[in-house]
């Protein structure tokens, strides 16, 4: 991206972190291994969002500013519509990294949750701009 940018010209990135993610089950303790297996293994570079303005101050890009806005999701069936929710634990099972008994307890709380109104999911979404040099020439960054 850098290098089709004219000198002077902004750049704009908007991602999720899912270092961020948080889960409200009543197993804090599967719900982070849940989303620890997601953020590491199911998300390529699902976890850079965070490190995206040291990136660009690498690279001597200038005006580097950075908001954070979290996504706050309460219907369980909307998360598991657009993100596939009810998948992830045994998508983490198949793979070694939870037992299938876990990956179902997983999914029966997910379902508790909802019963009991309580359920939320959130990740955190980084804002992140930046622009070229006006000194720069493109290509030689």
């Amino acid at each position: 991206m850098i290098r089709v940018i004219r000198p002077g010209g902004p750049l704009v990135l908007a991602d999720p972190d899912y270092d961020t993610q948080a889960l409200d089950i009543s197993d804090q303790d599967l719900a982070r291994s849940v989303l620890r297996y997601r953020a590491d293994h199911m998300l390529r570079h699902g976890t850079l969002a965070h490190q995206q303005a040291g990136l660009l101050a690498a690279r001597r890009l200038v005006d580097i500013t950075v908001e954070a806005r979290t996504l706050l999701v309460r219907d369980p069936e909307a998360a598991d519509q657009v993100m596939g929710l009810r998948t992830w634990a045994h998508t983490a099972a198949e793979h070694g990294r939870l037992e299938s008994a876990q990956a179902d307890r997983f999914v029966t709380l997910l379902d508790e949750a909802a019963t009991q109104v309580r359920f939320l999911y959130s990740v955190t979404f980084f804002l992140t701009s930046a622009a070229l040099p006006n000194t720069a020439r493109t290509g030689h960054n």
